[in-house]
């Protein structure tokens, strides 16, 4: 039969030097009285008891190295440097040569047309208005060269003509033209013609207050001689 006792757990009571006591080792004073599977025991618990309490200093030891394994925040890189800026090479104006002949021709192309005064010829830009021209007056007999511009209110200029074999400087005034024009006027036998005609490959027409023009020597040009000279 069970006995009718109570059913508590045996006590040990485990008694704690002096020392220890002075020490604080036992916060309850010398003597502490506990149950028996919590006693405090200062050698090993014996395996057949089936119990086992883990020491306080592998926690310890977990706690660090969890610390350990946290990644330090990451710092972002540093912008890269703005890439350099080229500093182009200084352009080099090529002096223009001494001989006319040795320029570039204007651009522009020749235009060629017959209407109620005779027959003209006109060079420029397509698009846009002609920078010379050369009309054929066949009533008067006369051939009129205009360069586009005008001279001041009142005044006349000059006209300088150059050609492979002759130069030439004419008397020229503002036509009542628009827009603006300065024309020279010219027979239609004169010989100064024949040297723009068969000048090599181009000719120099210079009026001040205007850049020069350097103009081929196309058919177009001759057509017009040829209907003046034929008219008279």
């Amino acid at each position: 039969m069970r006995s009718s006792g109570s059913s508590r757990a045996p006590t040990r009571a485990r008694c704690w030097s002096a020392s220890n006591a002075q020490a604080g080792a036992g916060p309850f004073g010398a003597c502490v009285r506990l149950p028996f599977h919590l006693s405090c025991h200062f050698g090993p618990i014996a395996a057949n008891r089936g119990m086992a309490f883990p020491r306080p200093f592998p926690f310890a030891f977990a706690a660090l190295a969890l610390a350990g394994c946290v990644s330090a925040p990451k710092t972002s890189a540093p912008p890269p440097p703005p890439p350099a800026k080229l500093t182009p090479p200084p352009v080099t104006v090529q002096p223009r040569p001494s001989n006319w002949e040795d320029w570039r021709a204007t651009p522009g192309d020749w235009a060629y047309r017959k209407d109620a005064r005779g027959s003209v010829a006109l060079f420029g830009p397509p698009g846009a208005n002609a920078l010379f021209v050369i009309r054929c007056d066949q009533a008067a007999g006369r051939i009129y060269l205009s360069r586009g511009g005008s001279f001041p209110v009142g005044q006349s200029g000059q006209m300088s003509i150059r050609t492979s074999s002759t130069a030439r400087t004419l008397s020229a005034g503002n036509s009542s033209e628009s827009p603006p024009y300065v024309a020279a006027e010219l027979v239609g036998s004169d010989r100064l013609l024949d040297a723009m005609v068969y000048s090599r490959g181009k000719f120099l027409v210079s009026v001040r207050g205007a850049d020069d023009l350097i103009v081929p020597t196309w058919a177009e040009f001759a057509r017009v001689v040829e209907d003046c000279r034929a008219g008279g």
